[in-house]
């Protein structure tokens, strides 16, 4: 009899049942003759501190998920980033199985800001991120509209007038000072907008008049982490060495009383990586170290007045430091830094009830709050003056001038020269600054509840840099020598450069108002329930005034069952996105000559002008939301189960298109339009349940949550500036005998579109939570769609392009392609090893793709290691 033979996403579905298998029976070894019983029980809102809470106190919240401190860490890569215990959420998506430069080096590693997101089908800039009630979103987003390749993958020149690591939030959250931490992903209150995704809403750790602490350090370097070559043909050509890092970070919180009436909360987390990496072989310093550091503090003060008032003042400052240096230019360096400082002032209390005619108000309660930030994303360059000498050159003209940093003696067979190039790009900032006042009024009317509330904000925004000189040609002799002009830095006896391009400094500046408003009613009617809101944003930038209705109808048939249906609304706030890139100058391009030896002169060759950006009556893009969900507790397993389907219509949404000239050439003037359009729909299914033992015996709990989704998207233009154009190249895709720009290609495949994904976590806790143990899978179902094909000269992450040609463009080339089902198994044990003074110390080991899978992903020559199972080795004390 013959039997089918198991694939490997069955075999790594069968090891994780039979390892959490044996971390059970190692913990219940001394009691193996007792039998234990599980005693089902009901998953209520007192229990999300365990789990991802999928009942919330509002029925009408079906998009909502809440994860507490423990579970951030469950659910988290080991890291202190916040925002990856979400990454798994049926409606979050990260970048995708295809992804086809997927190879990372010492730079990767030294990234340290939080994961990006995609949430309900949105671009990872169109979600709404708000820390202990204030919002911290970037306004520039999270590119530039310059375009440039990510440091990490640059293994050549670097853009001139961009500015990186620019990021969607301004302030980096770790996990470790999250109290609770919450995801909306459709049905979103009215009490927040300015988003077309989702909503992350993150509780710091508060003051508290109880004294506590905790105290965390965790460790991981390239020895725990292990590469393999994820060419196409699994070799090394161009001979790059394995990634060199190490990492680690550590945390601290302390809450403390403060007189009579008042707390305290004192909150620190630094997260450090350095890694060291090869540069070319002509430069004598042979390696290039770098580091990164993202540091987060918290103070917080509480004092409550008698008379049923709080006060609240927080302070937190995020500094984010990560330096890069060039593999191409000798010592060429960008320190990107992102550094936000805020401050917040909130108010709130009880008012008791109010008669308003014959209408009975009661309960009411009010806050009011108040926040100024102080926001600056910067690229701080070694200098802003740049050579491309050469060393050597294959007419047989070599010099030794540069001998001190750069070899030109090296073999340069195959190539033009020995190039010496060093220099900077100069310094550059996006800077903000933001005032907020907010106050919001809730109480008890007729049958239910109601909020109402209104928010001011002005905000002044600047771009600038100080400019460069970008010496590129030069002019070499080898029988003779030039004169150079006094104190000239571009010029020595055997060569000078004959062309360079001068970008004076620039400063653009924007300032805008925004005002909002929001009603909302929650009535109840027996089984029958509506939830209407209504919410207005207007800004003096655009000028328009929008109005966003949002409704959710609920029954409640059984006390167990809910069934809800929304019609949404959600407007983008990204109104300063685009205005704030306007009027950068390209600089000038000079050259010069020399007459008889004795070099001349720089005179200007050509203006290049300046980049342009027009915006003028557009209206502001939306998404408009039908959702239908259902909650309920099955009799089996007295589980609870969340069902939804979400469909979403993105409508008037930015799109940039270059206006041509006369003589049909393309010009720098890009005009914004209104053009663009977005769709996304899925069904989402999760399941969590947890089992507690009837008897006394050393098992505490087992848990499991469940998630599987089916998704489709397509978006007109992944950009927010509308297309792959970076001003200087448009990237075109020959696919099935039909030429695409990159921008038709995604509306006409799908992008960040995996059909079929489904998570499963198991968690168990031993001996009064002296060993807890995690399981999480993640599975990608085996679909069908398109990747770019690898050829000689293009590996589809590098600059070159392949034909056939159409018209007179060169496309890269894609071809249908089947990619199989993956399946991924996380790891996470903590164990407690001591105490002190009667408080645990717990070490925590948590191991990444504990099966070492690959899956689809592929990698370039110039960037050919993909991590597989990686280690976090962490210890924690609390008091």
């Amino acid at each position: 009899m013959s039997h089918r033979p198991l694939t490997r996403a069955s075999r790594i579905l069968l090891l994780t049942a039979c390892a959490f298998e044996a971390l059970t029976l190692i913990a219940s070894t001394a009691q193996a003759q007792e039998s234990i019983d599980l005693d089902p029980i009901t998953v209520r809102r007192s229990a999300w501190e365990w789990l991802s809470s999928l009942l919330t106190e509002d029925p009408a919240d079906t998009g909502t998920t809440t994860l507490d401190s423990t579970a951030l860490r469950n659910r988290g890569d080991g890291s202190d980033d916040a925002n990856e215990a979400f990454t798994k959420l049926p409606t979050v998506q990260v970048a995708g199985d295809a992804d086809n430069t997927a190879g990372e080096n010492a730079d990767t590693v030294l990234d340290l800001r939080p994961r990006e997101m995609s949430i309900s089908g949105a671009r990872t800039d169109q979600n709404t991120v708000i820390v202990n009630g204030m919002p911290v979103n970037s306004l520039t987003g999270n590119e530039d509209p310059f375009g440039a390749t990510p440091l990490d993958e640059e293994f050549g020149n670097v853009n001139f007038n961009s500015i990186y690591g620019l990021h969607s939030q301004t302030q980096f959250i770790p996990s470790s000072l999250v109290e609770k931490a919450t995801l909306t992903d459709s049905n979103a209150s009215a009490e927040t907008g300015g988003f077309q995704g989702g909503v992350l809403q993150y509780d710091l750790v508060k003051p508290s008049r109880e004294a506590s602490g905790k105290l965390s350090v965790s460790f991981q370097n390239d020895s725990m982490t292990r590469y393999e070559l994820g060419t196409e043909d699994g070799t090394n050509p161009k001979d790059r060495a394995k990634p060199d890092w190490s990492k680690w970070s550590y945390s601290f919180q302390q809450t403390m009383p403060v007189g009579e009436a008042s707390s305290l909360v004192i909150g620190h987390s630094t997260q450090h990586a350095e890694s060291v990496k090869e540069v070319l072989p002509q430069y004598r310093r042979g390696t290039a170290e770098s580091e990164s550091d993202s540091r987060f503090w918290l103070l917080g003060f509480a004092h409550d007045f008698k008379s049923d008032i709080t006060f609240n003042l927080t302070g937190t400052w995020s500094d984010y430091y990560q330096d890069w240096e060039s593999y191409y230019v000798d010592g060429q360096q960008i320190d990107q830094t992102n550094e936000s400082r805020a401050l917040t002032a909130s108010l709130q209390g009880g008012l008791g009830d109010y008669a308003l005619g014959r209408t009975q108000l009661s309960n009411l309660r009010f806050s009011l709050d108040a926040n100024i930030q102080d926001n600056a994303t910067r690229n701080l360059a070694n200098s802003n003056v740049y050579y491309s000498w050469y060393g050597a050159y294959r007419n047989g003209y070599q010099t030794d001038a540069f001998n001190d940093w750069c070899d030109s003696s090296i073999d340069y067979t195959g190539a033009t020269g020995v190039p010496c190039r060093t220099g900077g790009i100069g310094d550059r900032a996006y800077e903000d600054q933001r005032a907020r006042l907010a106050g919001k009024l809730t109480g008890d009317i007729w049958h239910g509840t109601f909020k109402l509330g209104a928010a001011v904000e002005h905000v002044n925004a600047r771009r600038k840099g100080e400019g460069y000189v970008y010496n590129s040609s030069t002019t070499r002799t080898t029988t003779g020598s030039y004169v150079c002009p006094a104190d000239a830095d571009d010029c020595i006896p055997t060569q000078f450069f004959s062309t360079r391009v001068v970008q004076p400094a620039y400063d653009v500046e924007v300032d805008a108002t925004k005002a909002e408003a929001f009603f909302e009613l929650d009535q109840k009617w027996g089984e029958f329930g509506l939830r209407a809101g209504l919410r207005a944003d207007y800004n003096d930038y655009l000028r328009n005034l929008d109005i966003a209705p949002r409704l959710v109808a609920t029954w409640t048939p059984t006390p167990s069952t809910t069934l809800t249906l929304g019609a949404n609304r959600y407007y983008s706030a990204d109104f300063l996105t685009y205005a704030i890139h306007d009027a950068v100058p390209r600089g000038i391009t000079q050259r010069r000559t020399a007459t008889d030896g004795a070099v001349g002169e720089w005179t200007t060759l050509i203006d290049n002008g300046s980049y342009y950006y027009s915006q003028g009556n557009l209206r502001t893009p939306y998404t408009d939301e039908l959702s239908f969900g259902a909650t309920w507790t099955d009799s089996v397993t007295d589980g609870t189960w969340r069902a939804r389907i979400i469909d979403r219509h993105g409508k008037d949404q930015f799109a940039g298109t270059y206006e041509g000239r006369a003589d049909g050439s393309r010009s720098l003037y890009r005009r914004l339009t209104n053009d663009g359009t977005s769709r996304y729909r899925s069904f989402t299914l999760e399941y969590e349940k947890k089992w507690q033992p009837r008897t006394q015996s050393r098992l505490d709990y087992v848990g499991l949550t469940f998630s599987g989704v089916v998704a489709a998207r397509k978006v007109s233009a992944e950009s927010y500036f509308g297309s792959s154009e970076n001003g200087e190249a448009m990237e075109f895709i020959w696919y099935k005998d039909q030429s695409y720009t990159r921008d038709e290609f995604d509306a006409a495949t799908g992008n960040f579109d995996i059909p079929v994904r489904a998570a499963l976590d198991v968690t168990g806790s031993w001996n009064d939570g002296g060993l807890i143990a995690g399981l999480s899978t993640g599975v990608t179902f085996a679909y069908d769609g398109a990747r770019c094909q690898a050829s000689s000269s293009s590996n589809c992450a590098e600059s070159d392009r392949d034909n056939p040609v159409y018209g007179t463009q060169p496309h890269l080339l894609f071809e249908p392609f089947h990619y199989d089902a993956v399946v991924t198994v996380d790891l996470n044990v903590q164990a407690r090893i001591a105490e002190v003074r009667g408080n645990p110390v717990m070490l925590e080991l948590k191991i990444s793709n504990l099966f070492d899978e690959r899956g689809n992903r592929t990698a370039s020559s110039s960037n050919p290691w993909i991590a597989g199972r990686s280690g976090w080795l962490g210890t924690t004390m609390t008091w």
